[in-house]
């Protein structure tokens, strides 16, 4: 018998913020699935999160997020829109393109390689990423906090990891050094970047192979 969860036995739990409608929150959970239906492998949970800006001026006031939990894997995806179906159609579509991307790793890594920079990188769809809003300082407030250890592990892995879960920068600990580490995606060249404490502020590029 098999393991796999089908698109009907996952629960995609979707949340709002602002003002959402109830269709785009039932349209959001029908896209999810249909990633989902698409996944060989257990899909353990799927998340979504549907935030409409308050500011009626911005030029993109809709944005949608999942992470799906892909047998113990989480890939995340993050998109901005003018119109919240716009930005679940793009959600969609990226991700998609995530799970296909960190499928076709393992792939490689089963067999000792790893992803060429060609397929892993993701240089389309950066302009659908939410934009920062950048506050004077007097403006600026915490509206929550994280904690959690950081990860001992490669600057390979640690991009993989920055990229399945479409974030701009990543914290670890390197493997090899034992140095507290970021990689980041270079905002002008797209390309990965890392830089470590105890290295004198040095950085440097580098293609994951």
């Amino acid at each position: 018998m098999s393991g796999l969860r089908t698109s009907e036995e996952v629960d995609v739990q979707v949340r709002n913020r602002g003002q959402v409608l109830d269709e785009a929150e039932a349209y959001a959970r029908r896209k999810v699935l249909v990633v989902i239906s698409q996944v060989s492998e257990p899909v353990l949970s799927a998340r979504v999160k549907l935030t409409q800006a308050a500011n009626a001026s911005a030029a993109r006031p809709a944005t949608a997020q999942a992470v799906v939990d892909v047998n113990g894997r989480p890939v995340r995806a993050h998109v901005a829109a003018t119109t919240m179906f716009e930005a679940v159609d793009l959600l969609q579509e990226r991700l998609t393109a995530r799970i296909a991307r960190a499928r076709r790793y393992r792939a490689r890594g089963s067999r000792g390689g790893g992803p060429d920079d060609r397929t892993w990188r993701d240089g389309s769809g950066h302009e659908h990423r939410p934009h920062r809003q950048h506050l004077p300082a007097e403006e600026r407030r915490v509206i929550r906090h994280k904690s959690f250890s950081l990860t001992r592990q490669t600057p390979q892995d640690a991009v993989i990891d920055l990229e399945a879960m479409d974030h701009d920068f990543w914290l670890f600990t390197d493997l090899a050094s034992g140095h507290d580490s970021v990689v980041y995606r270079d905002a002008v060249g797209g390309r990965h970047r890392m830089a470590s404490l105890g290295t004198t502020g040095r950085q440097r590029d580098f293609e994951v192979r």
